[in-house]
Parts: structure tokens; C-alpha cells; sequence
């Protein structure tokens, strides 16, 4: 899948982010969608002061506490462009599991969501006692 945005912001980005959030609707009517509806995907850029970031959030289910847990892109993090010009946020997810970010049609970081989201979607083979 993918995930585009086109985005300009009009006065300088300080502290604060512009995301796209996609959610899974499982035969749901649109009108049980709303401000506290989970998200399956989190995407685009958020800065405060100097530090930044694309960001690329994940969400899934716990199968044991049935909470959401978000697994966050930490591998290749880039920095989103920091002026008043429009620029184009893309999220390509492949089939096998392997992600690209695009800023201006241009790669800045690409992986695979089995190895770089922390924490990981698979679980420990072991885990150590307490």
C-alpha cells in the first residue's frame, strides 16, 4: 500500500507534525469512526525546535493484553525539509514486509518492518525470567 500526502506549511514548523493516520475499517459504518478510533498507520513529518523526524508509526494488537502497542520506524529516521515550500510525504509498504519513505519523490529511508520497527512486531523466541 501507500500512503501520500502533499503538504506546505505556511508559517515555519517549530514544534508540532502533519500526519496521515489510515485505520482499518473492518465493515464498519463510517459514522463509528472518530477522535478515539485506533489508527493502523501513523506517517509524516514532525519537528520541534531543531529535532525532527518522518515518522512512521505502526499499531497492533497485543494477543495477550489485547492493548494497541505502536511500533515505531527507528532505524532510518530522516529529517523532514524545514522551509515554507510544498513537499511530498510518501509511505510504500511491499508485500514482503520492506517499507520506503520518499520526501519529494526521492528515497530517505527504506527497511524492512520486521527488523527495524522498535519494539519488534515478533516476538523474542525466549524471554528472560524476572
Amino acid at each position: 500500500f501507500i500512503l501520500q500526502m502533499e503538504i506546505k506549511f505556511q508559517n515555519d514548523l517549530y514544534c508540532g507534525g502533519a500526519f496521515v493516520q489510515a485505520f482499518h475499517r473492518a465493515g464498519q459504518p463510517l459514522e463509528n469512526f472518530g477522535n478515539g478510533t485506533q489508527s493502523v498507520v501513523l506517517f509524516g513529518p514532525d519537528r520541534c525546535g531543531s529535532k525532527g523526524r518522518v515518522a512512521m508509526l505502526f499499531f497492533f494488537q497485543n494477543p495477550v493484553s489485547k492493548q494497541f502497542e505502536a511500533s515505531m520506524g527507528t532505524k532510518y529516521v530522516p529529517l523532514p525539509p524545514n522551509d515554507r515550500l510544498t513537499h511530498i510525504f510518501t509511505l510504500a509498504v511491499n508485500k514482503d514486509s520492506t517499507y520506503e519513505i520518499l520526501v519529494d519523490q526521492e528515497t530517505q529511508a527504506f527497511g524492512s518492518l520486521y527488523q527495524d520497527l522498535e519494539p519488534s512486531v515478533i516476538p523474542p523466541e525466549e524471554i528472560d525470567d524476572v
